[in-house]
């Protein structure tokens, strides 16, 4: 793997991963302060608002942002940073008129936002368009930091931002705790970092430039063709993967009952998927690279990323599966243990979504993004009906089943597809069986101990069982091309 990419891109797995995991924690402590400061009902109103808002991200990045981590480093191998300059500033600009429109429209229909978020709030609307466009701003500038892979910087932001949103939330919740209040310490917290961020991206595209600028060798024409349907992707994929069962959810229960399943859904996510999720944008651009240099390393490249996620996401979930449920209950009180239960089965469920991780990578690195859309707009019209059918009925449950069936009935149908588009999947089966094997054995004994009494048994339990996972991987031979991330022996 060490001969797929560069040098530079393995030396910045150690920061990112060092920046995510201290990130992880203190949002952890994040999310237990606002829940404890505010009512089951006050914090699904919260979730909504930023489940609404992380989707109107999306919709305002127009695809761009991928864009970035294609383009920029087959640009700046040309070391053409005037190009790079030039496409970036059209790129956030393009950005900021999507946000200008999207406001304007929200604002037209702004009475019935209110009325579905069960708040008549003058201010919560303001910040939450703010809150958007910080989050445009941010995604922007880091994106194109880690695709010039200054992943220290990015690193540095991330634990800048963490730390700001923990003091600030934290303050919060000593005092008169709003909803509005904590979108505006996060809202402040984006603002900051993205400045600092900004300062070293100008500093970065200040270096000497190629006589001649290859801004006209990047058409518009390429740029949209890849940008259009990864726009399109991300909003159904969105759709499909979390935001179509929240939004049901309020409309035919309550708002604490979104919360219920927002929280339920995000904590597994953010434990499983916070490295994966770290290493996804860098090696987006990371492939793209290597692949610029040798267009034979893309099965290596697949198979070496699937091997590293089986590795980081497999022990995890099953640790989730174990444990959550009780740990939810104890950390964040009874009033929200229907959380709980579905963190139980979202540890699980959040593998799924990572099959496509390195699929999507091969995918976008041969602009054949567009071929994908149709599996999207089939998943998402699956994923619609089993929620409209089950979520009336079955609540919570009706709702996870829908994201269970939905893979379940589309997932052969994509891979079929995908490996039409890109020459293979390329995944490794004995492995990813070596490491469930592996971990299900050592599940096996722990699902016998009883529930302790106190959260400090709870967590001593789950860390004794990620430790023996670690530990019998490591003896196998299965840590071997995660080490070799870490590792700059080889570079």
């Amino acid at each position: 793997m060490s001969v797929a990419f560069t040098p530079k891109a393995l030396r910045s797995v150690p920061y990112l991963l060092s920046a995510k995991l201290v990130t992880f924690v203190v949002y952890f402590f994040v999310s237990v302060m606002v829940v404890k400061a505010l009512s089951p009902e006050d914090y699904g109103i919260l979730a909504l608002s930023k489940n609404f808002g992380q989707y109107m991200v999306i919709v305002c990045a127009l695809g761009l942002n991928t864009c970035i981590l294609r383009y920029v480093p087959e640009i700046e191998v040309k070391r053409d940073y005037l190009g790079i300059k030039s496409f970036l500033i059209r790129s956030l600009g393009c950005q900021f008129l999507s946000w200008l429109l999207c406001i304007g429209v929200l604002y037209l229909v702004k009475v019935y936002i209110f009325e579905y978020l069960t708040t008549d709030s003058p201010l919560l609307l303001e910040f939450i368009f703010l809150w958007i466009l910080a989050w445009v701003v941010k995604n922007t500038v880091t994106d194109s930091l880690t695709a010039l892979f200054e992943v220290k910087t990015v690193a540095f932001i991330a634990l800048i931002q963490s730390i700001m949103i923990y003091f600030a939330v934290w303050w919060v919740c000593s005092n008169d705790v709003k909803i509005e209040y904590i979108l505006g310490v996060e809202l402040f917290a984006l603002a900051f970092t993205s400045m600092i961020g900004f300062m070293r991206l100008r500093k970065r595209l200040a270096e000497p430039v190629c006589e001649k600028s290859t801004e006209n060798n990047l058409p518009v024409q390429r740029v949209l063709a890849l940008a259009t349907p990864v726009w399109f992707n991300g909003l159904l994929r969105s759709l499909m993967l979390q935001y179509t069962e929240v939004f049901i959810l309020a409309y035919c229960f309550l708002p604490e009952i979104a919360g219920f399943y927002e929280l339920g859904y995000s904590l597994p996510l953010l434990a499983i998927t916070f490295i994966p999720m770290a290493l996804q944008t860098l090696f987006s651009s990371a492939f793209a690279e290597a692949y610029q240099r040798d267009k034979t390393l893309l099965p290596k490249m697949v198979r070496s990323m699937f091997k590293v996620l089986i590795l980081l996401s497999i022990p995890l979930a099953f640790t989730g599966f174990l444990f959550s449920e009780q740990l939810v209950a104890k950390i964040y009180g009874e009033d929200m243990s229907s959380a709980g239960y579905v963190a139980k089965y979202f540890s699980l469920i959040h593998i799924l979504p990572l099959i496509s991780m390195p699929l999507s990578m091969a995918v976008t690195t041969l602009e054949k993004n567009s071929k994908t859309v149709g599996l999207l707009i089939l998943q998402v019209t699956i994923n619609i009906a089993l929620d409209i059918i089950l979520i009336p009925n079955y609540g919570l449950s009706g709702a996870i089943a829908a994201v269970i069936l939905t893979f379940s009935l589309t997932i052969p149908i994509r891979l079929l597809v995908i490996r039409r588009l890109i020459g293979g999947i390329w995944f490794p089966a004995k492995f990813f069986l070596k490491i469930i094997a592996s971990c299900l054995l050592l599940a096996i004994p722990f699902s016998f101990i009883p529930q302790s009494n106190t959260l400090l048994g709870d967590l001593s339990l789950a860390i004794l069982y990620l430790a023996s996972c670690a530990g019998v991987l490591h003896i196998t031979g299965s840590t071997q091309t995660f080490l070799e991330f870490l590792s700059k022996k080889n570079h």
